[in-house]
């Protein structure tokens, strides 16, 4: 199979640590591998995962890591998520201050382009102003206290409660926006960020379905 082929050259690559090439033929594998072959598509997806991460695009490495972790429960995908992403579910920081900061920034973007009709920055200018007004609103919040002793519910909670103002903002759309409640509808019972995933991957919820969403991904349209 055609698949196979460019997967065993992909491995050839990054073992030759030629991660373009490798990149190009493991996303080849992932396109032409079939549906039904779980465990080909989750080993495609594994290996794509490792070659973005050593091109230093950590946050599309995770995101194949989580899919094959769902597709191919055999937990070195596990193994990458836990080691390369925090409590988020986002790209790991060196400090965990700036952990909070990227989930402060992904929540706050998400929530100016939900507000729109387009659901994207329709300039740099647009997307430097927007920033900076979050920026400038984290920096304030961190001179008020130190909030770094909260749990990870508590914090998301305490993002999800502030209303930055955003030039053309409409501030009926922030209404209650804080109050975001997660759910196990089959066990009837709701989740809590360490708790296992419902979708049943086998991860921690807050890697999961339960993540942040960084502002790159954001900014390429990925709500």
């Amino acid at each position: 199979m055609h698949w196979k082929l460019q997967f065993n050259k992909g491995k050839h690559f990054l073992s030759q640590k030629k991660l373009h090439k490798a990149l190009k033929c493991f996303e080849s594998a992932v396109t032409e591998c079939p549906v039904s072959s779980k465990s080909g598509l989750g080993n495609s997806l594994f290996y794509l995962g490792l070659t973005l991460k050593r091109l230093g695009r950590v946050d599309s490495a995770l995101r194949c890591w989580r899919i094959a972790q769902n597709l191919d429960n055999e937990g070195q995908s596990l193994e990458m998520l836990n080691k390369h992403s925090n409590s988020y579910g986002m790209s790991k920081n060196a400090h965990i201050l700036q952990d909070d900061r990227a989930a402060f920034l992904g929540i706050q973007i998400e929530k100016y382009l939900k507000m729109k009709k387009v659901k994207r920055f329709c300039s740099d200018a647009e997307k430097d102003v927007v920033k900076d007004i979050i920026s400038n609103y984290w920096q304030n919040l961190l001179n008020e206290g130190n909030f770094s002793q909260l749990s990870v519910e508590s914090k998301l909670r305490f993002f999800r409660n502030q209303m930055l103002i955003f030039p053309l903002s409409d501030l009926s759309y922030f209404k209650n926006d804080s109050q975001v409640y997660f759910a196990d509808f089959n066990e009837g019972k709701a989740l809590s960020m360490n708790d296992a995933c419902s979708c049943g991957s086998g991860i921690q919820f807050s890697r999961c379905c339960g993540r942040i969403k960084s502002s790159e991904e954001l900014e390429n349209g990925n709500f």
